[in-house]
């Protein structure tokens, strides 16, 4: 499934809303706390594979809570039903915490 995502992404750490462009196996968004992600994807047997780095420019604390630090990121493996990805809330790891995660598409590309 691709396309162009809003994001909804809480957990300790707080919540932070965003919008992800899902597309021929890159993955580009950012949120409202100054977060950036990119990562690459492929669909296999009805499940989304992939791995993520996310980041925050000038450093600052992730959904999960973690710490990151100015020029760094941190990397966020990823294994969830294809389906998850319209608007079905998911679970992942994030600097070794969970968050929630829900997308629900916004359009085509």
């Amino acid at each position: 499934m691709t396309g162009f995502f809003r994001t909804d992404i809480s957990g300790g750490g707080g919540s932070y809303s965003g919008a992800a462009a899902i597309v021929n196996g890159k993955i580009a968004g950012l949120d409202n706390g100054g977060g950036q992600l990119r990562g690459t994807y492929e669909e296999k047997d009805g499940k989304f594979v992939g791995s993520i780095k996310v980041s925050v420019p000038g450093g600052g604390r992730l959904a999960s809570g973690a710490q990151v630090g100015a020029g760094q990121s941190v990397d966020v493996p990823f294994d969830v039903p294809a389906a998850a990805l319209d608007g079905h809330q998911f679970s992942l790891t994030v600097g070794g915490r969970p968050v929630s995660v829900r997308l629900k598409k916004l359009a085509d590309l």
